[in-house]
């Protein structure tokens, strides 16, 4: 005989750990008895509410039962002021308590009185009532159930009531919402009309009526729900039946008899279906496709979804089934399907949500409308229209994709806090919510000076608001403003703020030093219905956060210095110094920012900087706290060094401003804003797309790569099984990139990240904001944030390779190789951490004065301030050995195994390799010399003209000289020179011909004629002979002639000897 004992279960222990992780406190008083049965006392004390009962129950001998199953239902509107929460719930054998978790944030801090059901109960419909909500609220809530072997919670949905807004096809006026129309908690969508179900239970109908569909029946009310085919319509009442009414030609509004407690409906294109409280289906209207034919056996549905000529539903377990007509394949539910909360369907294509947040589709798929867009997540609700698809996100958004071509796919700009969503034929319908808004703000605040704190909000009626204070600071105290000075303490939350401009007086702490974050929460009402709660910030003494950048190359000769800056409420100017050495003597112009609180991206662009030269820079800022300036870097153009692994570095490659080593190939981008790439090329990683130009930033990944362009726009091409090259539509504003193994980063201006590729947004820090720089590993993220704090995260095997240093902070770059990562802090000393199988993460002792930190598969790289470099961790390729020479490095890179460097070779004064010639011209033709020059940076030249300096704009290697005159002759030459050095050429001479003959011909008779050229007025001697041997002193005197114009035509007399030799002589 077993005697009784007390002691906690391991299911009882789940239980009350679970119970806590929702800040519910529980106390398990465990006892078995000789039967094997088990009594559990439970008592939990929610919100100051005592709930106790006694749960008895039978346990087989063999184990525990299974868990729950519980589905969160669309929530119904039950009366003026009720919503009805609405869930489905299998015990599964096991005792269980259900309730539900509900508010007005994603916290869900209120919860439903609690219901029990016994082992023997089936499928069971659960209902709550909630009354204390408030209209133009958007609310999330979930169905919770628990038993002794755990607890289940149910997928989040949202419900409120608010405004509807239509997009698409409008040729019917399906898409006019009715102005007055307001107070809707529903929608349905059909061909060619709309419906509203309003908060008090009666429906509104627009659109075609050519089947009386628009026409809603008399009197009709107490309506929780509504669905449409494609010219019928149905209304579920609350009592559990149906009123149907449209079009009927195939009997879809003939209503079965004796339905009743019906739970859902769904209107296909001409048939029609409800599912039973007690799980089973009913379905009528046509029938050709077998889609009014339900499955014989069909129970524990818990949803249903009716396409054009096809039905499904979805079961208790997750799974779904399908029947009805399959030519596309609509009736094809994928293998392995499983997990699914919701279902939709289109005309010829199906949407499953599956427990996780993300989507399935299936069917026809001409449009796309079966391709799900990558990375969809954290969806709540799933639409579909004739071949288009909607998803609503749990952050209020929405997501078309699929047939557009009437703009049904087109979601209205800035649309927001959507509760539900509707697909019609060929348009698209959203619920949202529109209520009092509290405005964030952030101050600046400093120890013993008061602060005006103007409380903001929007409204559609903004001069009704008034506001309250819900949360105290807690370091400074609230005033009420009076007369804009100290009134009455406020000191409870929850006071009402009585200026009626909705100021406030903040007084920060009198004592303390350093920086302060401080800060209180207040509401805005505007007499219906009020805000949810939002943060003032309050920066007290803290100076301005700044982050020098990389620069961006801006064309052949300038640079983009770049920097983010983070005003912490106060205004601040910003510029930039920079230099060829430390000193950086240059200083650009001021940037002036306003006081807020958010990240700002400044940027200035710099001339007159040289090839193969050092240039250090840093961002500045001051405000009224102080100076900050921020870590100095370096920027330069000129050759790459490669060693390790990688040494295959393109011939004659120069001028490059950046690098980037990957997994093996690399990318170097010169400063004309074209890239090169080198190394496997298995996946087209170095196939730099035709035409690539303007880039600004680039970044190799293992086997795929990144190029971040001017305009804030990302092209990535190479591997892409895991979608690591698929940019995300519409991506923007983009300021960074980074390329990991399997996935890419992407941070944009306003300091957030985006990820797409394999996991990448796995245990992303929520609400990860205000980010400066990011880096990618093989398997993790890390994200600097601009207070100097580093995020990072994973998949969660890698969680302790990943996580960064407790106390982490002053920190300025941050880089990540394959699992290990660096962090380079603002004194100059560099922090690393996670795997270290090769020493990667043991920093050099003594280490300081870096500038910049670079991470390769499994070694890392500092590059110092005076321009060397230095590398540790794995050497199998000799990839941590820094050649002895490598000095003048601007810019470090690792790859897998290698490293590239940019390096600052010496400049090369110039230096003369082909000299310019000596040259005899006619007058008035023209004549060029050029001379032949090397040097680097390239080099400057200036001609000259018998020892004197030319015109200014002789300054090219070529000089031409057109309508050459007599003046012109002499001797020229050219002065090569760059800033290390000048050399002269050689003299070229410029002989000018004042005398020739032109044109030489014979005229009839065989007679010689010529065109002799002369200055004007001369006089000249025909000479001529029969043997060129003979002296001139032998020559025969033919004629003087005198050249009166310049020009003398002249013919031989006839008679004149054949094969005479002719000379022209200038007495």
């Amino acid at each position: 005989m077993m005697s009784n004992r007390e002691e906690k279960t391991p299911a009882m222990k789940t239980l009350v750990k679970n119970s806590k992780e929702q800040a519910v406190g529980c106390f398990v008083r465990h006892h078995w008895d000789e039967n094997r049965s088990q009594s559990v006392n439970l008592k939990w004390n929610w919100g100051g509410m005592l709930v106790a009962w006694l749960l008895v129950m039978q346990a087989a001998a063999a184990g525990w039962a299974a868990l729950p199953s519980a589905f969160t239902q669309p929530a119904v509107i039950w009366d003026t002021n009720t919503m009805m929460l609405r869930g489905v719930v299998h015990p599964e054998g096991e005792a269980t308590a259900v309730w539900f978790e509900w508010g007005p944030t994603m916290e869900m801090t209120s919860r439903t009185a609690v219901t029990v059901l016994s082992p023997g109960e089936g499928l069971t419909w659960v209902n709550e009532q909630v009354s204390d909500w408030q209209v133009r609220h958007v609310y999330y809530y979930r169905l919770v159930a628990s038993n002794s072997t755990g607890v289940v919670r149910g997928m989040i949905q949202m419900f409120g009531m608010g405004k509807v807004v239509a997009w698409g096809w409008n040729g019917y006026g399906q898409t006019n919402v009715p102005v007055e129309l307001s107070d809707v908690v529903t929608m349905a969508g059909g061909y060619r009309h709309s419906l509203a179900l309003r908060r008090e239970g009666t429906v509104v109908a627009w659109g075609n009526n050519e089947y009386g569909q628009a026409d809603v029946p008399t009197n009709l009310s107490n309506v929780v729900a509504v669905a449409s085919g494609w010219d019928h319509n149905l209304a579920l009442r609350s009592d559990g039946t149906v009123v149907a009414w449209g079009r009927n030609d195939s009997g879809q509004t003939d209503l079965p008899m004796d339905l009743s407690n019906v739970v859902a409906v769904a209107s296909g294109g001409n048939h029609s279906l409800a599912l039973r409280q007690d799980g089973t289906v009913v379905a009528w209207g046509v029938n050709s496709s077998g889609q009014a034919t339900v499955p014989e056996g069909l129970s524990n549905v818990v949803a249903l979804a009716a396409g054009g000529e096809y039905s499904l539903a979805l079961r208790r377990d997750g799974t779904v089934v399908a029947w009805g007509a399959n030519w596309y394949g609509q009736r094809n539910v994928p293998a392995g399907l499983s997990n699914v909360i919701a279902i939709a369907a289109g005309d010829r294509h199906n949407l499953a949500l599956r427990r996780e947040g993300t989507v399935v589709a299936w069917g026809y798929n001409d449009y796309g409308q079966a391709t799900v867009p990558t990375n969809l997540s954290d969806v709540v609700a799933v639409a579909a229209g004739g071949h288009h698809s909607l998803a609503l996100r749990r952050d209020g958004t929405v997501v078309a994709w699929g047939q557009n071509g009437l703009g049904q796919t087109n979601v209205p700009a800035g649309l927001s806090n959507v509760v539900v969503l509707v697909g019609g034929k060929n348009h698209s319908l959203a619920l949202f919510n529109i209520y009092p808004m509290a405005i964030p703000k952030a101050i600046s605040a400093i120890r013993g000076i008061d602060s005006l704190v103007a409380l903001q909000g929007f409204d559609e009626n903004p001069e009704t608001l008034s506001f309250r204070v819900v949360a105290l600071p807690e370091a400074g105290t609230l005033y009420q403003c009076v007369n804009g000075a100290r009134g009455e303490a406020i000191t409870f939350p929850g006071t009402s703020v009585t200026d009626v401009g909705g100021r406030l007086i903040y007084v920060p702490p009198a004592i303390g030093s350093g920086g302060l974050l401080d800060g209180f929460e207040f509401v805005a009402h505007d007499g219906l219905s009020e805000s949810a709660p939002t943060r003032v910030k309050i920066y007290i003494d803290i100076p301005v956060a700044v982050f020098t950048q990389s620069v961006w190359p801006d064309g052949e000769n300038n640079l983009i210095l770049r920097g983010a800056v983070h005003p912490y409420g106060l205004p601040a100017a910003v510029w930039f110094e920079w230099g060829p050495t430390m000193e950086m003597e240059n200083v650009t112009v001021a940037t002036n920012l306003l006081d807020g609180d958010r990240l700002i991206w400044v940027s200035q662009p710099v001339s007159g900087w040289e090839p193969r030269k050092t240039y250090y820079y840093r961002v500045v800022a001051s405000n009224s706290i102080g100076v900050v300036r921020g870590a100095v870097q370096m920027f330069g153009t000129g050759q790459v060094v490669c060693w390790g692994g990688q040494t295959n570095v393109p011939v004659g490659l120069s001028h490059i401003a950046a690098v980037s080593a990957g997994g093996d190939h690399s990318l170097a981008l010169r400063q004309d804003g074209t890239l090169v790439a080198w190394g496997n090329n298995s996946y087209g990683q170095t196939n730099v797309p035709a035409g690539l130009s303007n880039v600004v930033t680039v970044s190799a990944g293992a086997s795929h790569s990144l190029a971040l362009l001017k305009d804030g726009r990302v092209v990535a091409w190479g591997w892409n099984t895991f979608a690591q090259t698929r940019v995300p539509s519409g991506l923007s504003n983009v300021v960074s990139v980074a390329a990991g193994a399997y996935h890419s980063l992407a941070l944009q201006q306003d300091g957030t990240v985006r990820g797409w590729g394999h996991l990448v947004l796995t245990n992303m820090p929520p609400n990860l904001s205000n980010v400066v720089a990011v880096a990618a590993g093989s398997s993790h993220s890390v994200a600097l944030r601009a207070d100097g704090t580093v995020a990072a995260w994973s998949l969660s095997d890698y969680d302790s390779y990943v996580k960064a240093p407790i106390g982490l902070s002053n920190v300025v770059a941050i880089a990540a190789g394959w699992y290990h990562s660096l962090a380079l802090r603002r004194d100059g000393t560099v922090v690393a951490w996670g795997l270290n199988n090769f020493g990667q993460t043991n920093v050099p002792a003594g280490l300081s004065n870096v500038v910049a930190i670079e991470a390769g598969e499994d070694h890392s790289l500092a590059l110092r301030q005076d321009g060397t470099v230095v590398a540790w961790g794995r050497n199998h390729f000799g990839q941590a050995s820094v050649p002895g020479s490598l000095s003048n490095v601007v810019a470090v890179s690792g790859g897998l195994g290698y490293n590239l460097a940019l390096v600052m070779l010496p400049p090369i004064p110039p230096s003369i390799v082909s000299q310019p010639l000596s040259r005899t011209v006619r007058v008035g033709e023209e004549v060029t010399f050029c001379v032949g020059a090397q040097a680097d940076p390239e080099p400057a030249y200036q001609w000259w003209f018998n020892g004197t300096n030319l015109l200014s704009e002789a300054t090219g290697p070529c000089l031409m000289l057109t309508n050459v005159q007599p003046a012109h002759a002499g001797d020229y030459q050219v002065v090569v020179s760059n800033s290390v050095g000048a050399v002269t050429s050689e003299v070229a001479r410029l002989t000018v011909a004042t005398v020739w003959v032109g044109s030489v011909g014979l005229e009839s008779g065989g007679r010689l004629s010529m065109a002799l050229h002369t200055p004007p007025g001369r006089v000249c001697e025909l000479w001529a002979t029969t043997d060129l041997a003979l002296p001139m002193s032998q020559w025969t005197l033919v004629t003087v002639l005198t050249n009166e114009t310049g020009r003398l035509e002249w013919s031989a007399p006839v008679g004149a000897e054949p094969g005479r030799f002719y000379r022209i002589r200038m007495p």
